[in-house]
């Protein structure tokens, strides 16, 4: 699975645009159109590219939500080791409750699926431009 977060402009906060794609999905919704240089649409909402300072493409095995349990029942299990092991009282689980977790969990594979910035053009997009204009 693919998560796809976005940094806009001004803001110092990662926020999801598209979660749990498959490498084709990833392709079609958010890869050739961030390298044709369009606005991103998802859900009734248009993100423009010349707002976006910063993307994060994140892999992983599950889907963000399972991801998210698993976060939350691993560090139960670290805070249970805590206290079994070091006596100390720790009570409740703060890991796994927020989508943007992921950034900084999941593994960043931003490089290899958009290398370039956007507007450059996929490799189709750039050989109907070549052939178009000779």
């Amino acid at each position: 699975m693919f998560h796809v977060f976005i940094r806009l402009k001004g803001s110092e906060a990662d926020r999801p645009l598209l979660l749990n794609l498959t490498e084709a999905e990833l392709q079609r919704r958010f890869a050739e159109p961030y390298l044709d240089g369009k606005d991103l649409f998802d859900k009734g909402s248009i993100t423009r590219i010349s707002d976006i300072s910063k993307v994060i493409i994140l892999g992983s095995e599950l889907t963000a939500e399972a991801t998210l349990m698993k976060m939350s029942a691993d560090h139960r299990a670290e805070l249970e080791r805590i206290k079994r092991e070091e006596g100390l009282s720790v009570h409740g689980s703060f890991r796994g409750r927020d989508v943007t977790e992921l950034v900084g969990y999941c593994d960043d594979v931003t490089e290899s699926k958009v290398a370039r910035p956007p507007g450059v053009g996929t490799k189709r997009t750039r050989l109907v431009k070549f052939l178009h204009n000779p």
